[in-house]
């Protein structure tokens, strides 16, 4: 800057500390904000169901479950080149009209795989239990059976 015939210099302080009073004061209090918020959120599955919850760090609170039966798709992403070497990304549940998204979970390929193998243990545990009890039915028809049979030969 030249005033009169002297030359001043500003100092790379001046330009500096506003920019960094900026980024204390709303970057970084809006980056544990949204660290905070992911922290709260609980992404649950089970051997039947799958839970979303999603809280927020002052107080809203959503609270999503379904059956794993239910389901109809899955997919998963890692979006840019953060998400593929970090190997974060989403999990996209579709149930029914309703959507679940799990955000930013490590592994997404093995979260999806995981769901997946929990809907194939919970449909082959319901044919085991469908078996079962045709079998148990089928017995009880041959019981019935015999019994009506010997009672017919004593009859006689």
């Amino acid at each position: 800057m030249y005033i009169l015939g002297t030359v001043r210099f500003i100092s790379p302080v001046l330009v500096c500390s506003p920019a960094m009073l900026v980024f204390l004061l709303i970057v970084v209090p809006w980056w544990i904000y949204g660290y905070i918020d992911w922290r709260n959120d609980i992404y649950q599955v089970t051997d039947k169901s799958i839970f979303d919850i999603e809280r927020k760090p002052l107080g809203t609170e959503v609270k999503k479950s379904a059956s794993l039966e239910n389901i109809l798709s899955l997919e998963h992403e890692r979006p840019g080149l953060l998400g593929y070497f970090l190997n974060v990304g989403y999990v996209i549940i579709n149930v029914g009209e309703a959507q679940f998204t799990f955000d930013d979970v490590f592994e997404p390929a093995r979260v999806q795989q995981d769901i997946f193998n929990r809907m194939h243990a919970l449909r082959m545990q319901k044919q085991k239990d469908e078996i079962a009890r045709e079998r148990d039915r089928v017995i009880k028809i041959l019981e019935i059976y015999h019994q009506e049979v010997d009672r017919d030969r004593r009859e006689t």
